[in-house]
């Protein structure tokens, strides 16, 4: 199953639809990769934008982990579920 994901990232709320939103993945190093992606997107599918944003191989889904205010997150869950709003930030850990 292949996802396509519009990785442009708006700097404001200009043009974004109520069910798209920026998210800023950052990962150990304090690295950000910003993506536009839909709030009904699981967290799985937004690894898979991160992965594919960071031209790292999709295999290395299965190792991250992201957490959304200290809570590690599930990746079942949606965007809308968790309630993450516009630029929100989500750490990343990635397990080796």
């Amino acid at each position: 199953m292949e996802f396509e994901f519009n990785t442009k990232f708006i700097n404001d709320d200009e043009g974004l639809s109520d069910r798209n939103i920026n998210i800023i993945v950052q990962d150990n190093n304090k690295n950000e990769v910003k993506i536009l992606i839909n709030k009904n997107k699981t967290i799985k599918q937004l690894g898979l934008a991160y992965l594919e944003k960071s031209s790292l191989d999709k295999s290395l889904i299965s190792k991250l982990l992201f957490y959304f205010d200290g809570q590690k997150l599930d990746n079942c869950q949606t965007l809308k579920e968790i309630d993450i709003e516009n630029q929100d930030i989500i750490d990343l850990k990635i397990n080796k």
